[in-house]
């Protein structure tokens, strides 16, 4: 795990990687099982009549905890971009064509995000979750200013929230936005701490040497 001095660093703007206060809600069946680093978190069920043909119910849990952003930076400003370009060919400056861009609040609303769960409730080991070396899992280290305890995130669990209905806590480094990244790509690509598949074989070359960017 990295040194909270090595992970953490505050920064304004929205990147991926930030922590933030928000609501969290995922799809549950009818017997509303929760595992054990969710029961926090489903703190409070719906159950919506007649949403399927044949009268069976929809049901939801959801709750209030700290998740970690997942959306690429990227993503987080693409529709902003989009429409500062389009004023600017438009005729507009840019420093208009950015303040009404801003000033739109339709644009770039949604993020995806993981919870932060205790690793004491999970499977595997807290020590192999606080190494890294479960697949699935971002070991996160105690914020220097205790808003955050150590903990680990959750990728498994992926919710789509409106960034008006989220409070930022604490922002990371960059190093750290490559760990989760690669922890990304573990989970929904690799499934293994090692390149899983051969690479050099897919693009026809051969790999020495690898720089994130």
């Amino acid at each position: 795990m990295m040194s909270p001095d090595g992970f953490y660093e505050w920064h304004d703007e929205p990147r991926q990687g930030d922590i933030v206060l928000c609501g969290v809600s995922r799809i549950i069946a009818e017997d509303r099982h929760s595992p054990s680093q969710w029961e926090s978190l489903d703190a409070h069920f719906v159950e919506i009549d007649g949403a399927w043909h044949n009268d069976k119910q929809l049901a939801i849990a959801a709750g209030i905890g700290l998740a970690m952003v997942l959306t690429h930076d990227c993503q987080l400003d693409k529709e902003w971009n989009q429409r500062v370009r389009e004023l600017e060919r438009g005729g507009m400056s840019t420093e208009r064509a950015e303040a009404e861009a801003t000033a739109d609040a339709t644009l770039d609303r949604t993020l995806v995000v993981s919870p932060l769960v205790d690793p004491s409730d999970l499977r595997g080991g807290r020590g192999n979750l606080l190494a890294g070396r479960v697949i699935g899992y971002l070991p996160v280290p105690a914020h220097p200013e205790q808003l955050v305890e150590e903990c680990v995130v959750d990728l498994t669990y992926q919710c789509t929230v409106d960034r008006f209905d989220v409070v930022k806590v604490a922002s990371i480094s960059e190093a750290a936005r490559k760990q989760l990244r690669y922890a990304l790509i573990q989970l929904h690509a690799l499934r293994t701490a090692d390149l899983g598949f051969e690479v050099e074989t897919v693009v026809g070359r051969t790999i020495q040497k690898v720089d994130v960017p």
